[in-house]
C-alpha cells in the first residue's frame, strides 16, 4: 500500500482505499462502531492516515429499505468523530426510491439503543408475570371456598414473595375478592382469597350455615 500511496502523491492526489472488515472482528459481529484494526489485512492502520468506517448498527431490512449505521470517522490530523446514520430508501407515493438521511452522535443513539434495550427486557419481565397471574386466577377459579396467601402459592407453585405481586395483578382486574379467614381456619394471616365468580356462592352457602346455627340454636 505505501508504494502505491508513493505513486499517488508524485502526482499531486490522494489515495482513496475502499476496504473490507475481518469477518472475525467482534465490533462487526456485534453490530457495534468499527475502529481502525477491524479492517482486514496487517499493517494498515500504520499506513492509512485519515479514515471513514461504517459499519450496521442492525441488520439490513429489506422491506422497510433503511440503513441504521455507525460512522467512525479519525486521522493523523488529529480530527475524528462518532455518529450514528440513517438512510432511508424507501418509495415515495409515486414509487420513486428516496434518499432521507438523519445524523445523530453516535454517544446519543448508543444511550437509546441501551434504553430500547431496557424497556423490551422490562416488557419481557411483565409480559411473563402477566402469564402467571392468569395462572393464579385460574387455579383461584377452581376454589369454591377462600384460601390463604400460601395456599394460593403452593397450588401454583411459585414462592410468597412472588406470589404478593399475582395478588395485586388479579386484585386490579378485579378478578379476587378479599375475605377473613374461614371458619374452622387457622393461623396467623386472616387475609383469604376467593375468585369473584365463586364469591356470590360462597358467601350464600356461609349464610345458610349461619341460620342453621340459629335454628338449632
Amino acid at each position: 500500500i505505501k508504494k502505491l500511496v508513493d505513486a499517488v502523491k508524485r502526482w499531486g492526489s490522494t489515495l482513496a482505499v475502499v476496504d473490507h472488515t475481518k469477518k472475525s472482528s467482534p465490533n462487526v459481529m456485534g453490530y457495534a462502531p468499527l475502529e481502525i484494526h477491524d479492517l482486514s489485512g496487517p499493517g494498515k492502520d500504520a499506513v492509512f492516515r485519515s479514515w471513514i468506517l461504517l459499519n450496521r448498527r442492525r441488520p439490513f431490512n429489506a422491506e422497510k429499505a433503511e440503513h441504521e449505521l455507525w460512522v467512525t470517522v479519525g486521522g493523523s490530523a488529529g480530527h475524528h468523530a462518532g455518529l450514528a446514520v440513517d438512510i432511508d430508501e424507501s418509495r415515495d407515493g409515486q414509487g420513486a426510491r428516496t434518499w432521507n438521511v438523519r445524523v445523530a452522535s453516535a454517544s446519543k443513539r448508543r444511550n437509546e439503543i441501551k434504553a430500547e434495550a431496557e424497556a423490551k427486557k422490562e416488557a419481557g419481565k411483565r409480559e411473563k408475570l402477566l402469564a402467571e397471574a392468569d395462572r393464579a386466577e385460574k387455579y383461584l377459579s377452581r376454589k369454591a371456598e377462600p384460601i390463604s396467601k400460601s395456599e394460593w402459592a403452593s397450588g401454583v407453585g411459585i414462592s410468597n414473595i412472588k406470589m404478593v405481586q399475582l395478588i395485586d395483578l388479579v386484585l386490579e382486574r378485579a378478578a379476587a375478592i378479599e375475605t377473613n379467614r374461614p371458619e374452622g381456619k387457622s393461623g396467623p394471616n386472616s387475609v383469604h382469597y376467593i375468585h369473584k365468580d365463586r364469591y356470590r356462592d360462597w358467601a350464600d352457602s356461609i349464610s345458610v350455615d349461619s341460620d342453621n346455627s340459629d335454628s338449632r340454636s
